[in-house]
């Protein structure tokens, strides 16, 4: 099985549960696991540590952006 995981948002509750989501589905299958996050999530650092199968996107800083 093969898994993208994908949140392209940038704070609150789903980043944290998409991170601890995405840490555990890595512990179990670890090489078909891919993360996708937002550079700037509040929590990006996080993301960017779980593994080195990723591709994170830029997405918006503010309304204006969006």
């Amino acid at each position: 099985m093969k898994l993208l995981i994908c949140y392209c948002g940038r704070k609150g509750g789903g980043a944290e549960y998409t991170y601890e989501l995405s840490k555990e589905f890595i512990r179990q299958y670890n090489k078909d696991i891919f993360v996708s996050f937002s550079k700037n999530s509040k929590i990006f650092l996080k993301f960017d540590k779980l593994t080195k199968q990723s591709c994170h996107i830029g997405t918006f800083d503010n309304k204006n952006e969006f």
